[in-house]
């Protein structure tokens, strides 16, 4: 079979060098056919040099110096190439650090971006300039993968009798190697098309008139002939980390590419025949990606009339952002597509993560301790996709879909709907623990909703490999391949073994999370998380009544054994998604209630030949081994009434009005919107203002400093201001639930007394401003 599909085990041995520095240029389209072009280094002499110097200043990350300690570049947060400027370094930090992940080098790497611009040939350069070389890097990874930087001269991988010529902190040089010594021009890189949110149907979205986009736009309509053009091309965070996954298929360069596909996919390009690399067609929809982008950018802070009438009130807030992060994540229920990954940070809020370069204007005024910061520097790639934070209320509906399956005689849930529509947690406590009486009474001694919450939590599609017999499967815990939305804990399926024997099983995948609740960390040396033993953790009748009277409200003060699903119960806990696995879940439930097969969340739709048709090869490497047709689902009765009760949560009494007010108008917000949704507020939220933040820190340190024991619990540090929404809402035209949208963000200081200022669900605003948008967009179609 694999030889009729044009594979040959015999091509596995077959190696090509490494791309040029483009492959769809001008170059290419003035091509002269001159012979000796082969052997020329495709790189210019004064670009060579600035990339050998930028790659001086890649460093072992804990050696890096604090960017504040030297002198920046002339390029700051108010120069128009500063958020590409940024983008870029960003997306080399990440390729570094997949190099550290995979085990290709053994110590974490990262630019110094500082000592790199403080160098007298790139210190008053514009953003522009500064990032030439930076740029060029990036273009050899996006067209060749990790490959390009595999190919470093790296210094640790050396023999100790060569480490002489790595003088003094230098850790990588780019030999002559490295580089190119055929044609930059020998193929052509598959195109990337977009999709239309409402059809599915393929769209080439590009911006510039140029031949590559002439290319791509006539082989768009080879894929399907309802496929368009459009000028928009998406606004995508992230972008780089998700072509690179592509890279080898995409690529005719690549080596994979040559010994699976060769030259059975080619297309005559100005009277000649070239190689095409695979296109690939991605779920993402350029206008309502744009749309959503433009308003997480207006929410974290961007300063334009648009931005001004979707956001009035900002400029009280540092920054005059409404919140520091916003992520955006929007999935068709039908299909799941991923339909929208929107992202975007306030400058201050970017520096504290990254630590690198000269710290934006109008920042709080926080010592480091009082900076929320992850231990180590982060790369901030897409908070739609990677940004993960206790879900909170979130978790409602799971919750609610649990308890109904276990309608108990000794224990009640009537008035859980309406619990929901005004996210009652200590009612929900009680349903859950199996109590008498909502809110009164004891509880009964057998309860088994926990089970069936943890149950409905797996149909739903989190907890994916949690319950897994091997370790390999628990450290993947909840994650799935974004390309595909399979679970990494699924086990390969229906590969032939001479693929794994050749070493040609490459699939494209991005792990990412989308969601766990009630689990626990795996006792063992391989770091990990499986799903609680519930039994085990069940606390007695005597203890759940004990901590359901606990303070004024119960469940607040809950101490001794058995407990920890009182903080599962509350979203909090171990419990972690991103708004990408909210979106999913939420998804997977509309497709229950409306009897559809649920789908699992993923980008990548398929590859395509530039003859229209998926390759035959390709297909056994990534189709036939499973595309993940989604969760299992759950009763349609029970997810019909669970959309029931979010359908109330914007009327009046829930908690998600105030916003729908700000946004949507009063008149609306009292009748049923086609929206079903929930919001979300991780209890341990810090209610802390600025100053009574330095004042703890101050006394954290002292506390420390003596010696003492229970400081953090006396002078507790900082913790994130998240804020969530998730709902289901039917797009113009539709009468069904056909997109789920989850939002995360992280609040704001107020100037004026530095407190958080949170007068209403930012989440939830910039959710029905997202809704509205769309809608509108559709009618106008």
């Amino acid at each position: 079979m694999l030889e009729s599909s044009g594979f040959s085990l015999a091509r596995a041995g077959v190696v090509v060098g490494l791309a040029g520095v483009c492959f769809l240029g001008a170059g290419f389209w003035s091509q002269s056919g001159d012979e000796d072009q082969a052997s020329k280094v495709h790189v210019s002499q004064a670009l060579r040099a600035s990339v050998d110097q930028m790659l001086a200043h890649i460093r072992v990350s804990d050696a890096i110096v604090p960017p504040a300690a030297v002198p920046t570049p002339r390029c700051n947060a108010t120069s128009p190439d500063h958020p590409r400027w940024i983008g870029r370094l960003e997306a080399l930090d990440q390729h570094l650090h997949r190099l550290y992940e995979q085990g290709f080098v053994k110590q974490r790497y990262r630019l110094d971006v500082a000592g790199w611009t403080s160098q007298p040939q790139v210190r008053d350069l514009s953003c522009q300039d500064a990032s030439r070389p930076l740029q060029w890097v990036l273009s050899q990874t996006r067209q060749s993968g990790l490959r390009f930087l595999e190919n470093l001269q790296w210094r640790e991988r050396q023999p100790a009798s060569r480490h002489s010529r790595y003088p003094g902190e230098l850790q990588v040089v780019m030999g002559q190697e490295s580089l190119s010594t055929r044609s930059p021009w020998f193929g052509i890189p598959g195109c990337i098309f977009w999709t239309d949110a409402a059809t599915g149907t393929p769209i080439h979205a590009g911006k510039k008139v140029n031949a590559s986009n002439a290319f791509c736009e006539s082989q768009v309509r080879m894929v399907a002939k309802d496929a368009r053009a459009d000028a928009d091309a998406p606004q995508l965070p992230g972008l780089p980390v998700i072509l690179e996954q592509l890279s080898s298929w995409r690529m005719p360069q690549s080596d994979l590419y040559q010994r699976l596909i060769g030259d059975r996919n080619q297309s005559p390009v100005k009277g000649q025949l070239q190689p095409v690399g695979l296109h690939a067609q991605l779920g993402i929809d350029p206008h309502w990606q744009n749309r959503m982008q433009m308003i997480a950018q207006c929410f974290a802070g961007v300063d334009t009339p648009i931005c001004k009438s979707i956001m009035p009130g900002g400029a009280e807030r540092y920054e005059g952002a409404r919140v520091r992060m916003a992520g955006i994540a929007v999935v068709d229920v039908p299909s799941g597509r991923v339909v929208v990954a929107a992202s975007a940070s306030s400058p201050c809020f970017e520096h504290d993560k990254t630590r690198s370069g000269p710290k934006p204007k109008d920042c709080p005024a926080l010592t480091e301790g009082n900076v929320h910061r992850p231990r180590l520097p982060q790369a901030i790639t897409n908070h739609a996709v990677f940004t993960q934070a206790p879900p909170g209320s979130l978790v409602k509906p799971v919750l609610m879909a649990g308890i109904l399956q276990s309608p108990l005689p000794s224990a009640s849930i009537d008035g859980l709907d309406r619990a929901l529509q005004r996210s009652d947690s200590q009612q929900f406590l009680d349903a859950m623990l199996c109590r008498r009486q909502l809110g009164n009474g004891p509880f009964a001694a057998a309860c088994d909703r926990p089970q069936r919450i943890l149950e409905s939590v797996h149909r739903l599609g989190w907890n994916a490999g949690c319950d897994g017999k091997q370790e390999w499967q628990k450290a993947r815990c909840g994650m799935v391949d974004l390309m595909r939305g399979k679970a990494l804990a699924d086990a390969p399926a229906n590969l032939d073994p001479r693929l794994l024997e050749a070493n040609l099983y490459r699939p494209a995948q991005l792990p990412v999370l989308t969601g766990h609740l009630m689990v626990e960390e795996t006792n063992t040396n391989s770091p990990g998380w499986k799903d609680m033993p519930i039994a085990a953790k069940l606390p007695t009748p005597e203890q759940r009544l004990a901590c359901a009277q606990s303070g004024p409200k119960g469940y607040v003060r809950c101490k001794g054994p058995r407990m920890e699903l009182v903080s599962e119960g509350y979203g909090q806990g171990n419990a972690q998604a991103t708004p990408l696995g909210v979106a999913g879940l939420l998804g997977a439930l509309a497709g229950s209630a409306q009897g559809l097969p649920p789908r699992s969340p993923h980008i990548l739709i398929d590859f395509w030949t530039t003859q229209g048709r998926p390759d035959e090869v390709t297909n056994q490497l990534l189709v036939s081994q499973g595309l993940a047709q989604g969760p299992a689902g759950l009763d349609l009765a029970i997810s019909q009434r669970v959309i029931a009760a979010m359908e109330t949560t914007h009327t009046p009494g829930g908690t998600a009005h105030a916003a729908c007010k700000r946004v949507m108008g009063e008149p609306a917000c009292l009748v049923s919107l086609g929206v079903a949704g929930k919001t979300g507020t991780p209890g341990d939220a810090d209610e802390r203002s600025l100053q009574k933040l330095m004042r703890d820190q101050a006394l954290h340190t002292a506390c420390v400093d003596a010696g003492k024991t229970r400081c953090h619990e006396l002078h507790p540090l900082p913790r994130p201001r998240y804020r969530w929404y998730g709902a289901l809402f039917k797009s113009a035209g539709s009468n069904q639930y056909d997109k789920a949208i989850a939002v995360l963000v992280h609040g704001n200081w107020r100037r004026t007394d530095g407190r958080y200022a949170e007068e209403g669900n930012a989440a939830a605003e910039i959710a029905f401003h997202a809704i509205q948008q769309v809608r509108e967009m559709g009618a106008r179609r």
